[in-house]
């Protein structure tokens, strides 16, 4: 009778489940019934999480569990205050930022055995009462260095506070936090979507060398680029690889 009671409940649970991944997958693009192996280790998914929720302290790396590595950002982070129509105007901006690599944006959590960047969108900045600042500035947003997208998996944060203002600028630092968790240091033109601080120019990811400020992970662009120069452009090509639209 047992056994029976965990049969009747697989065939209860196994048709939400599959419901779950097919509304992702349709989410990202990705028509269903082409299975995981077009996700592959070179797509670089991003679930952005406009509900809040609470994080946990804890190896990088584990966004599945609301894990985060970043010091002082464990704790209840409120969901960010928009409608439905400026969270599908954020996700259509950033999808057009990204359409020469292979990257899906999502506002549905993907299923559990997915690879997946986790990006926390809340109007906090303090966590305990402790402020994220760098170089005298309250940050728009903070991201641990995944040097190559070697984890595949990650948590990082996007503040809105007065840095965030609009659909551009939202799209814009979630960009610059995800770059981050590919390994991407902050750069000298401001017209480079890496740029430290927020500008009234649009940024977009170049395909020239720019002169890198700092130097987080080994580069790739010494193949294109001398020696203190990176080309984003080419370097996200090798590293999530090139949209397959």
């Amino acid at each position: 009778m047992k056994f029976l009671s965990y049969i009747l409940l697989a065939l209860i649970f196994l048709p939400a489940c599959l419901e779950t991944d097919d509304a992702f997958i349709h989410d990202v693009g990705i028509s269903s019934g082409v299975g995981d192996e077009v996700l592959g280790s070179h797509r670089l998914l991003v679930y952005l999480n406009f509900n809040g929720g609470e994080l946990f302290d804890g190896d990088c790396g584990n966004p599945q569990k609301n894990i985060s590595c970043i010091n002082h950002t464990e704790g209840d982070f409120a969901p960010h205050d928009s409608d439905d129509e400026y969270r599908s105007d954020v996700v259509e901006l950033l999808r057009s930022l990204w359409i020469d690599y292979d990257v899906a944006f999502t506002r549905l959590r993907p299923p559990a055995h997915y690879d997946y960047v986790m990006i926390v969108i809340s109007p906090q900045q303090s966590f305990n009462d402790y402020i994220m600042v760098k170089d005298g500035y309250v940050v728009g947003g903070v991201a641990p260095l995944d040097c190559h997208n070697k984890r595949l998996s990650d948590t990082a944060h996007v503040f809105t506070g007065k840095k965030v203002r609009n659909v551009l600028d939202m799209a814009e630092v979630i960009s610059h936090e995800t770059g981050h968790t590919l390994g991407l240091g902050h750069v000298t033109d401001q017209e480079s979507m890496m740029y430290g601080l927020r500008t009234k120019q649009d940024r977009e990811w170049k395909d020239i060398c720019v002169i890198e400020i700092e130097y987080p992970c080994a580069s790739l662009s010494p193949i294109w680029c001398p020696p203190g120069f990176i080309n984003h452009h080419r370097e996200l090509l090798q590293i999530v690889g090139p949209s397959y639209q």
